[in-house]
């Protein structure tokens, strides 16, 4: 490809195959390819539009997992907090369904204490 300031020359269509497909249907000069070429871009595009978040989440993925790897004390002192954090209601949950039956099983060890020591002096 030779390209000038605004112009491009374009010398071959070897992109994705069509090459052959324009071969294989009989088209053999210059203008029978370049319809094949106009007529298979927008699916193209769309192969690249449909592959594109795939490949941005592999991406993601890959640059997550490296700084996992780097930073692994940073990242592990803030996944523990995060952690903590999504797990804080279910504490808070569990302390306030609890709570009411250590506190009666509190009362009565000290009701069974004076009790004791009440008889016990008596």
């Amino acid at each position: 490809m030779k390209a000038t300031a605004l112009t491009a020359n374009v010398t071959g269509y070897r992109v994705a195959g069509l090459h052959g497909v324009a071969k294989a249907a009989g088209l053999a000069n210059h203008a029978a390819r370049t319809v094949v070429l106009f007529g298979a871009a927008p699916f193209i595009g769309l192969a690249f539009v449909i592959a594109l978040p795939f490949a941005g989440l592999g991406f993601a993925a890959y640059l997550a997992a490296h700084a996992l790897v780097t930073n692994r004390k940073a990242i592990w002192a803030r996944t523990r907090n995060v952690v903590l954090f999504l797990a804080a209601p279910f504490i808070g949950l569990a302390y306030a369904v609890a709570l009411p039956f250590v506190g009666v099983g509190a009362l009565a060890w000290m009701a069974l204490g004076a009790a004791t020591k009440r008889t016990a002096a008596a």
